[in-house]
């Protein structure tokens, strides 16, 4: 009986604390303000905007794509079984022909002779003997000049007058003398520098300038001069002769 008693005490205070809550929930006051009244709502204004301008999307790069890897062909496996079973017929080697040489005869051929053409040896030609025929005759020293002096003779030892000699040296272009109706003829050399005079009877007509590349009609002599003009082997004044026709 207790048992009972609460709990219908405790429906009854149930149903009391959920019958005014439902209550207040259906009242008409409840409703006017769950409700809103509508107001009236202003219609929006556009404002005019330029139109953006699309930024292009680059495009992606297309990567290389690699070629595809050919696959071996497949055999089927009767042809492999075939290329197992059946090997290729081994060639049966044919005896190689060993060549013969055969020896060539050889022929000799003679190399035709050579024909020898004789040069003929020119013949030397005699120089004229010149006409005079020139001699030193001795020399001396002496301080005071020096000179060339000599003789001009006919082959009869006879004087040979107008016979032109020339006396010339490697630094001077010379004199030409006449020889005298005695023979005689003499070329000063004073003032000369010392050293080798050359003498030789010339043909006058072809001289040029001195004595030097005068035609020559004799052998040539050397005539020395010396700088001291004193003690051994001091000359300064030489004479010569010349033997003509």
């Amino acid at each position: 009986m207790a048992r009972n008693r609460v709990a219908f005490f405790a429906a009854a205070m149930l149903l009391a604390l959920i019958l005014p809550w439902a209550l207040a929930q259906c009242s008409p006051a409840r409703q006017a303000r769950i409700t809103p009244t509508p107001t009236k709502t202003m219609r929006p204004t556009f404002t005019p905007t330029s139109e953006a301008t699309p930024t292009p999307v680059p495009s992606s790069t297309p990567y290389p794509t690699e070629p595809p890897t050919p696959l071996a062909p497949t055999m089927p496996p009767e042809a492999a079984t075939a290329m197992v079973t059946e090997a290729p017929p081994v060639p049966t080697l044919q005896p190689s022909l060993t060549p013969t040489i055969s020896p060539m005869p050889v022929t000799a051929t003679r190399k035709p002779a050579a024909t020898r053409t004789k040069t003929p040896t020119p013949r030397p030609t005699n120089t004229p003997t010149p006409p005079f025929r020139g001699s030193y005759v001795h020399g001396w020293a002496r301080c005071d000049m020096a000179a060339v002096t000599g003789s001009v003779y006919h082959a009869n030892k006879s004087p040979y007058p107008g016979v032109a000699v020339g006396v010339w040296s490697n630094l001077w272009d010379g004199e030409v003398s006449i020889a005298k109706e005695d023979g005689k003829f003499d070329v000063l050399l004073t003032g000369k520098p010392p050293g080798i005079y050359y003498v030789a009877v010339v043909e006058a007509g072809t001289c040029q300038t001195g004595a030097r590349g005068c035609q020559l009609r004799s052998n040539v002599l050397n005539a020395a001069v010396t700088e001291h003009c004193s003690g051994s082997g001091a000359n300064q004044v030489s004479e010569v002769r010349f033997d003509g026709p």
